[in-house]
């Protein structure tokens, strides 16, 4: 009955990698979901490989509108996983809200924001972004830049919510 599904609100806290694979796998049965929200803060197993993995899966949906992604304090999460992220966008071509919180991950940084930033742009759909980087200490101005500035081109009516809050390197 998987592949039914229109909705998904998932929360796991402390996921490891391999439960996170076999995650993503399951995900690809989902061929109607619409709404999704993932819930994996404090997880072990969010880093690279597997937001490619998760990403990848939902990026086959063709249907997908809304993604609220959660993966406050993943002390993996870092730019390579944005950058894969950022790429993966472009897949999302119905995409109408991204909500994207990456609080408290102490490996993001510049590089990682800026590839964002790309993906973002070509989300042409796009209608409501919220992303939020609090407290994630490696941030400066360039990446909040690039965000900023990004999040101001969507197309019209547009609603945007950024965060920096608690990020000791941007002043902007």
């Amino acid at each position: 009955y998987l592949e039914l599904m229109e909705s998904l609100t998932l929360g796991l806290i402390g996921l490891d990698d391999v439960n996170f694979s076999c995650l993503s796998g399951s995900l690809l049965k989902l061929e109607r979901l619409h709404f999704g929200k993932f819930f994996f803060d404090s997880c072990r197993g969010v880093d690279h490989q597997s937001i490619r993995d998760f990403i990848g899966s939902l990026a086959s949906i063709r249907e997908f509108e809304f993604l609220h992604l959660s993966t406050k304090n993943c002390e993996n999460l870092s730019d390579r996983a944005l950058s894969i992220f950022g790429n993966l966008l472009k897949e999302f071509v119905n995409l109408n809200e991204l909500h994207l919180f990456l609080d408290g991950c102490p490996n993001v940084n510049d590089e990682g924001l800026k590839e964002l930033a790309r993906g973002l742009s070509s989300l042409e759909n796009l209608k409501q972004i919220t992303l939020s980087f609090a407290a994630c200490r490696s941030i400066t101005n360039d990446g909040a830049e690039e965000i900023v500035k990004t999040g101001s081109a969507l197309p019209e009516p547009k609603e945007s919510v950024i965060n920096f809050q608690d990020c000791p390197r941007v002043t902007i």
